[in-house]
């Protein structure tokens, strides 16, 4: 479903119906495949986003260093996710404050993509 391609620096994600190319920028030293899990996290993102009339190329990854994911809607972050790991977290934005959610099930994380796309909708359209 993905197309992954590692860069230093950003690139423009591209869409194609259903399959995407994912670019994920990385300063991290050590090597990080994409897991299964966070393909499954990354695609229900899409698809809720699609659902919504939401840009998914504006969409851009950048892996920190403990392996999690940092994810932007165009310049503006959205949230972070990460599943790399024993302990895994979610932060959750909004205008007042920012909520982290730590060891839950990849479905309370997709539960709560519906906040993420809200924050896009409403704040970053």
């Amino acid at each position: 479903m993905f197309n992954l391609f590692k860069r230093k620096t950003p690139k423009e994600q591209k869409t194609d119906n259903e399959q995407f190319e994912i670019f994920i920028k990385s300063n991290s030293k050590k090597e990080y495949e994409l897991l299964d899990i966070e393909e499954m996290f990354i695609s229900e993102l899409f698809n809720k986003m699609k659902a919504k009339n939401l840009n998914c190329a504006l969409i851009n990854f950048d892996r920190k260093a403990d392996g999690t994911l940092n994810i932007c809607y165009g310049m503006a972050q959205i949230g972070r996710i990460k599943l790399q790991g024993r302990k895994t977290r979610m932060q959750i934005l909004n205008p007042v404050d920012v909520k982290w959610f730590e060891n839950e099930s990849i479905e309370f994380y997709i539960e709560k993509l519906d906040i993420w796309i809200d924050y896009i909708a409403r704040h970053l359209k």
